[in-house]
């Protein structure tokens, strides 16, 4: 399905980033692991997808730099020529009273969702129009359109929240380019920081990486070119 595309997926050496990568590998994309401190496990990611006879690269980030994330798109460029696919992976979850958090944790929380995925988006979409063809998937949060207290997560869930509207916004710019931008908000997964008792998800069980995963390529099909702007709900009901 997705032969001749290259994608690059922020934050993908561990967990649901490397499940989207590994998932697009096999769909025949070639894919950019990016990792910040996580080298080891990228470079098993990229050993793991050409055994199998993928094609994969990882390169190093840190994306709350803007000119490390420039670095990053232009490194991209210069081994694949293009970049078709961006899945914008990164957010770290911080579970912590707001009373206590300090400005130097809100500023992280804010930097690792919504800005990050903002500079990489800023980085990547001039070459996208330049080539009238691109698909940029960001991973939001099944709560992240609910404007309810989080007080236990508050500058996550603000990232979180900016991210959807960042896309929607970018969506209805770059349309007429034939490029799309849509979220995946994913619920509650078996290994997630904070789980709910599973009688508190309606379909009675977490999520699994294969539930994320067929919703990113579901997004890529070449039939789902009409969806641009939209925020597909991964939780079971979750946060409906």
């Amino acid at each position: 399905m997705l032969n001749n595309k290259v994608a690059l997926v922020t934050g993908s050496a561990k967990r649901t980033g490397k499940a989207i990568v590994e998932a697009l590998a096999e769909n025949g994309a070639e894919v950019i692991i990016h990792y910040n401190r996580s080298e080891l496990e990228a470079r098993q990611v990229v050993e793991a997808i050409c055994a199998k006879g993928g094609k994969a690269t990882a390169l190093q980030a840190e994306l709350s730099d803007v000119s490390q994330v420039n670095k990053l798109i232009f490194n991209v460029l210069e081994k694949c020529g293009k970049l078709d696919i961006l899945v914008n992976n990164v957010g770290n979850y911080l579970v912590k009273d707001i009373d206590k958090i300090s400005p130097e944790e809100w500023d992280e929380q804010i930097k690792t969702t919504v800005s990050t995925t903002f500079y990489t988006c800023q980085a990547a979409l001039p070459h996208m129009v330049k080539q009238k063809f691109g698909r940029i998937i960001n991973m939001a949060d099944s709560g992240a359109d609910h404007i309810s207290p989080w007080p236990e997560a508050t500058p996550y869930m603000v990232g979180k929240t900016g991210v959807l509207i960042l896309s929607k916004s970018l969506a209805a710019h770059y349309a007429k380019y034939n490029i799309t931008v849509n979220c995946i908000s994913p619920g509650i997964l078996d290994n997630s920081i904070w789980k709910p008792q599973l009688q508190g998800i309606p379909a009675g069980r977490y999520a699994e990486y294969s539930d994320v995963t067929n919703a990113v390529l579901f997004l890529l099909k070449d039939e789902s070119t009409y969806i641009t702007g939209a925020n597909i709900k991964v939780s079971g009901g979750w946060c409906i």
